[in-house]
């Protein structure tokens, strides 16, 4: 079997087929694929929550860097998933790492909610966002680190008039 073939299982969801590559040739779960995609952050990008809960039960790195330094949890947190950021927090990942740009999955959860965090001011809602940003802080995310130009990690938090 090709690390090809265990890539496609993760990306179309074949939970069953990994579980059985996996008993029968006990692959490497922290395999690559040509571009540098460790197997968690493809199965965190496709949203596919049961395969990431099996990868980490199997100890698969949490933490382990696409070509661009960034984590699963970084993914996560770009594409706001509350649930896979829950799940990858909970299993280890570690907040206040940096991809190559110094920013951390914390950063890229606030920037993605901007225009939502903008109307909660308003309207006083979404909290989703908050307990998401709250769970961050819980598991040692530092909204004070800053990226490679100086920004910290929740600047939109503190523009007056947000």
């Amino acid at each position: 079997m090709e690390n090809k073939d265990i890539f496609t299982f993760v990306k179309n969801g074949e939970l069953e087929k990994l579980k059985s590559v996996y008993d029968l040739q006990r692959i490497d779960l922290n395999m690559k694929d040509e571009e540098g995609t460790p197997l968690l952050i493809c199965a965190v990008k496709d949203y596919r929550g049961k395969i990431v809960e099996w990868l980490l039960n199997q100890g698969v790195d949490a933490d382990a860097l696409d070509k661009n330094n960034k984590t699963a949890l970084m993914w996560a947190a770009e594409n706001r998933s509350n649930y896979l950021i829950k799940t990858l927090l909970t299993a280890g990942a570690y907040p206040n790492l940096k991809d190559k740009d110094g920013k951390t999955a914390l950063r890229y959860f606030v920037d993605e909610s901007y225009d939502e965090l903008k109307g909660v001011y308003s309207k006083r809602g979404h909290e989703d966002t908050f307990n998401t940003i709250d769970l961050f802080y819980s598991f040692g995310g530092d909204c004070l680190l800053k990226d490679n130009k100086g920004v910290s990690d929740c600047y939109p938090l503190c523009i007056p008039g947000l």
